[in-house]
């Protein structure tokens, strides 16, 4: 059987993130900023949220207006209008303990390493036992490749909240790109059962070019459940004859 050189990492990955967004995999508000969407169309975007006026309010009423609009403007996807109104929140209300976990998030998602980082300690030195905030910050290491220092927060949130299905499902991808697959499973496993959790090694596996020990994962999978898209999809990929001439 030949397999195809086009299985660019780059889709392989795609799959994955879709796979364990879908499952509550990526980071908490989030689970969501990692998900790959096509743009909407100009009659399906919704109207861009405008902040409201605080200039006539008490302070910390000015406050929670402006993180409020930051929210909505979130939501919408617009990372830097919010991030101006939470920091304006905080500004106008220093003791606002919610602002930082939400710039941690949107500062890690536009790239800026330093905020990001700097936000995070902040969140986690109010809420230091917060298991949705330490896999958020296990999937900022993730996002950087530090695969180790993820799995350690990882795995503190897990410690906090043993049932946590992101936090297991994050795990298991970090484990898996350590190259631990029998631990990634039994990660995956734990809270997707046994056939998304080979469909998902198998995906880990093909993004380290290992095709032969991927396509067996996905068979495995099949064998569990067998109308899995991801493990079909995969294995009708590699089945298809090898256009390299």
């Amino acid at each position: 059987m030949k397999h195809r050189s086009t299985a660019a990492s780059l889709t392989v990955r795609l799959a994955l993130l879709v796979v364990a967004c879908g499952f509550g995999g990526c980071a908490s508000a989030p689970s969501f900023s990692t998900m790959v969407a096509a743009p909407q169309s100009a009659a399906d975007q919704t109207p861009a949220v405008k902040p409201e006026s605080t200039d006539t309010l008490p302070p910390k009423q000015a406050a929670e207006a402006c993180f409020a609009t930051a929210q909505k403007l979130q939501a919408h996807g617009d990372a830097k209008e919010a991030i101006v109104l939470y920091e304006r929140a905080r500004q106008l209300n220093p003791q606002e303990r919610r602002v930082s976990r939400f710039l941690a998030l949107l500062y890690d998602q536009q790239g800026d390493d330093r905020l990001a980082l700097k936000e995070y300690h902040k969140a986690l030195e109010l809420a230091p036992r917060d298991a949705d905030l330490l896999s958020d910050f296990g999937y900022y290491y993730y996002r950087r490749h530090d695969w180790k220092q993820a799995e350690v927060e990882f795995r503190k949130a897990i410690a906090e909240s043993p049932e946590n299905e992101r936090a297991w499902v994050n795990l298991g991808l970090a484990l898996g790109e350590q190259e631990r697959f029998a631990e990634s499973y039994d990660a995956f496993a734990k809270v997707l059962g046994p056939a998304a959790a080979h469909s998902n090694v198998g995906v880990i596996l093909a993004a380290h070019q290992r095709s032969t020990e991927a396509e067996a994962q996905f068979k495995q999978a099949l064998a569990i459940q067998g109308d899995l898209p991801q493990a079909r999809a995969f294995l009708a990929h590699f089945e298809q004859p090898s256009t390299t001439p």
